[in-house]
């Protein structure tokens, strides 16, 4: 596959994910492959690899989508990761939706001129912030950032992004071919919890292939 076909093909599977919201993030990516089975090996890590990122950082990316006052959609969180999260400029990333065959449709009028906007609100590399709420810093729910601090105290931050660091350094066995199951993130405090996960299971959530 091109990397303007894999990225389509990450586009279509948060597409998939966000449509099945109750259901695990891992389940949808399996039935998602399974269906697909002309996606090889490496093809299907470098998709995993891209829609988990927007999913592990969707909290930022949302942030940042609502502060230029752009619709979420799929294609404009895959965008956003890869100009703040991936450190691409406008011109890669706009190259990176080149319509045609199994390639992403290019970004409309109003996509590159929100995209544009991203960059020219950017404050350094990466996807922090010093605008963002703490909850949104640390990567973490409004919803569990009481929880956390009462149980981490002066650590939370410390804590939050060690948690962040093992989502981004372990991988789910059969994605990414290596043997056993990536550790999980700790639960938080089930008070309040709502029903969808906060990051796919097995640790940075790479989908298990079909079977």
């Amino acid at each position: 596959m091109t990397p303007a076909a894999r990225l389509a093909a990450a586009i279509d599977l948060l597409i998939a994910v966000e449509s099945t919201p109750r259901r695990p993030a891992d389940a949808t990516a399996n039935d998602f492959f399974r269906t697909r089975r002309y996606i090889g090996g490496g093809d299907r890590r470098a998709i995993a690899e891209l829609a988990w990122s927007v999913v592990r950082q969707r909290i930022r990316l949302d942030w940042w989508l609502h502060r230029v006052k752009c619709n979420v959609t799929a294609r404009m969180l895959v965008a956003a990761e890869l100009l703040l999260g991936k450190g691409l400029d406008v011109a890669a990333v706009l190259a990176s939706f080149p319509g045609g065959q199994y390639a992403a449709d290019p970004l409309d009028p109003i996509e590159e001129r929100l995209l544009r906007q991203l960059d020219g609100t950017r404050y350094g590399p990466g996807l922090i912030h010093p605008a963002m709420p703490e909850a949104v810093k640390l990567d973490l729910p409004d919803w569990v950032l009481e929880g956390f601090r009462g149980r981490f105290g002066d650590r939370l931050a410390e804590e939050a992004a060690a948690m962040e660091g093992r989502r981004r350094s372990t991988c789910a066995p059969t994605c990414c071919g290596r043997r056993g199951r990536a550790p999980r993130r700790r639960s938080p405090p089930r008070a309040s919890r709502p029903g969808r996960p906060h990051s796919p299971p097995g640790g940075c959530g790479c989908p298990p292939a079909g079977r």
